[in-house]
């Protein structure tokens, strides 16, 4: 069963603290743990296909990676469909998919086995034409990101 779960994420985009929920839709499985079932557009640490636990205030805990990076990044203008096109364009150069976006911020899923300067050039192409704030690989424990 998919259902949509509420996980608080700064609001980094804006450049302020100020947080807010963030929608992760998630499979429920049978040991009460939860499975993305796309990559979120904020949320540090998580990328499609990871489980989780929630603890009883509602954070994500005991996160066990799946087989995708999340890569999360930040348009410098509102994204247009051709900017979206780009995005899928460039996340399928890797073998990726654009899993969610909304105005400014995107959140893609790229196999593991993709090296880091095959998205940095992914990423590079994309930009030259739809320019890009930052952008970071969001899953793991200390995201670099970079602008």
């Amino acid at each position: 069963m998919r259902s949509p779960f509420r996980s608080w994420a700064e609001r980094r985009a804006a450049g302020t603290t100020a947080g807010r929920f963030e929608k992760l839709w998630v499979e429920v499985l049978p040991d009460d743990t939860y499975r993305l079932v796309r990559t979120p557009k904020l949320a540090f640490g998580l990328a499609r296909e990871d489980t989780f636990r929630v603890d009883p205030r509602g954070n994500v805990i005991g996160v066990t990676a799946g087989p995708y990076w999340g890569i999360q990044l930040v348009s410098a203008q509102p994204l247009t469909a051709a900017a979206i096109e780009g995005l899928i364009a460039a996340a399928a150069e890797v073998g990726g998919t654009l899993d969610v976006h909304d105005d400014l911020v995107a959140g893609l899923a790229v196999p593991k086995g993709v090296t880091e300067e095959q998205v940095t050039a992914a990423v590079d192409r994309y930009s030259a034409a739809h320019p890009v704030r930052a952008w970071w690989v969001a899953s793991g424990e200390d995201p670099e990101v970079r602008e």
